[in-house]
């Protein structure tokens, strides 16, 4: 008797098992249908509206109209076309070729309207090259061209600079040894720090391609050197510059060079 009734037990629970899986597979089969219904239906609507968010809102390298006239330009008029006709992935590729568009993402709701949203470029860096041309460096180290509908407020880099706005950067070589590599290197480190962020307003590359650090606070210059030991040449600095500059005054030196180990050399003004 135990016997049988541990093999009905059993069986009870399997039963319960196979009804849970069965259960959890007509739910699953009726959201993929609702949702194949509920895309259906869209495709069947007029586009309503078309309406475009930009982020991060801080940056005004393009703005909603700009983004019209790209849709306007490849696709023509989008309004009262069927929905189905409009290629949501073609047209995010379009958009996403304009210089000042990092990612963007097209897709509808149920009334119909073309949503789209933009996230822009986000500025790093100005760079103005030995050839005196400028462009940016955005926070993956890509360049982009300057706008004239805006300037960011960002620190500029500056002097014996070889790259240019169509140079390319290898990002996911970290230790790959270029100019484009260094320079996007030491301005996100500075980017990332709020202290440093607020205290260097300039980079400079001199002649024998070392880096010069303009401060907006303070009538010295930081010989910097390259860009080997960068976090630890920055926490040299800060502890000179709340034990050694806060005492003496920040308009005492002229240069502070951190291009030697374990050791700050500074020049006085005469």
């Amino acid at each position: 008797m135990k016997k049988i009734k541990f093999k009905i037990e059993n069986f009870k629970s399997l039963m319960l098992k196979v009804f849970h899986i069965v259960c959890g597979l007509v739910v699953f089969a009726f959201i993929f249908a609702l949702f194949a219904f509920v895309e259906e239906q869209k495709g069947n609507l007029l586009c309503n509206t078309v309406n475009v968010s930009i982020f991060p809102g801080d940056e005004f390298f393009i703005e909603s109209a700009n983004v019209q006239g790209i849709i306007n330009n490849e696709k023509g008029e989008l309004t009262e076309r069927l929905i189905r006709t409009v290629d949501l992935r073609e047209l995010e590729s379009d958009l996403e070729r304009n210089p000042f568009i990092n990612i963007a993402e097209v897709y509808t709701d149920l009334g119909g309207n073309l949503m789209i949203d933009v996230t822009q470029v986000q500025a790093l860096v100005r760079i103005i090259n030995k050839r005196n041309e400028s462009f940016y460096l955005d926070k993956q180290g890509n360049t982009f061209p300057t706008s004239k509908m805006f300037s960011s407020r960002v620190m500029v880099a500056n002097g014996n600079i070889g790259f240019g706005e169509n140079d390319s950067i290898d990002i996911i070589d970290d230790n790959k040894n270029n100019e484009h590599m260094d320079l996007y290197k030491l301005a996100k480190f500075i980017s990332a720090s709020n202290f440093w962020n607020a205290q260097i307003e300039q980079i400079y590359v001199n002649d024998k391609k070392e880096y010069e650090l303009i401060p907006r606070v303070g009538g010295h210059k930081i010989l910097f050197g390259n860009t080997d030991k960068i976090e630890e040449k920055f926490e040299k600095l800060y502890a000179f510059y709340m034990e050694g500059l806060s005492k003496v005054g920040w308009e005492k030196y002229k240069t502070i060079n951190l291009k030697y180990q374990d050791q700050i050399v500074c020049s006085r003004y005469f």
